[in-house]
């Protein structure tokens, strides 16, 4: 079976939004893939320690901050693997801090991408999306690449993860789609198949509601949040109610 990365760039998550950070652990701790997985966790937040101890989740404390998100992805790609297992075909997942995912999604990931004698990127294009007033089933998604799935061999194909903030995923998936071979099959209009849930407005740090992004990004660095060491316990989201 395909050894499988899951990225979760966070930084200094405040104590009030943690258990978005745990929430995203929980999802993981519950995916229903056999084969060999791991969670990395990056943290960029100087002075802050995240540790975890659930079983296949591995935490990068770095004590500087990255120039910006596709860096922080690149570094984090670039720095894990499964040792001698590790190939091109490892399958790499983004995994969002404050995104919810459904228990199959790292298994319909690595089906889609063994479709067809093998591809290099998948975007399923569906996804759940919840804000204050509720789950919906109805909202347009540009990119959707924080639910998407590809090879190591993609990522090095496109030369990683474009150097900008805010607009790394749209550049991201674009790459992917005219450099690799890329499944064009989404998912169908049929939410019973979705696995992923895109969260809006649950924390104050969400980047793809701010302007300029990078300007955002740098004022990050500025902002008073804990330091010192912070346990993270998994949790099941409430959204998984339905």
């Amino acid at each position: 079976m395909r050894n499988v990365i899951c990225v979760c760039p966070t930084f200094g998550r405040a104590m009030s939004h943690l258990h978005l950070l745990e929430e995203a652990v929980g999802c993981f701790a519950e995916q229903d893939y056999e084969g060999p997985k791991k969670l990395v966790i990056i943290n960029d937040a100087p002075g802050q320690t995240l540790v975890c101890s659930v079983p296949n989740v591995e935490i990068i404390n770095v004590p500087f901050r990255f120039k910006n998100l596709g860096d922080k992805y690149n570094h984090a790609i670039a720095t894990t693997n499964f040792g001698p297992q590790s190939s091109g075909d490892d399958v790499i997942l983004p995994w969002e801090d404050d995104d919810l995912a459904l228990p199959h999604r790292i298994r319909q990931a690595v089906e889609k991408l063994e479709e067809a004698g093998g591809y290099d990127y998948w975007n399923p294009q569906r996804s759940f999306f919840l804000d204050h007033r509720g789950l919906h089933t109805d909202h347009t998604h540009g990119v959707c690449h924080n639910a998407s799935a590809f090879t190591r061999h993609g990522w090095q194909k496109v030369g990683g993860y474009p150097q900008t903030t805010g607009d790394q995923d749209a550049k991201m998936d674009r790459l992917l789609k005219q450099r690799t071979r890329y499944n064009p099959i989404t998912l169908p209009n049929d939410p019973t198949t979705w696995s992923y849930v895109y969260r809006w407005g649950v924390s104050p740090n969400h980047l793809s509601s701010v302007h300029p992004h990078q300007s955002y990004w740098d004022r990050l660095a500025t902002m008073n949040y804990f330091r010192g060491e912070v346990q993270i316990q998994p949790k099941k989201p409430s959204a998984f109610r339905w």
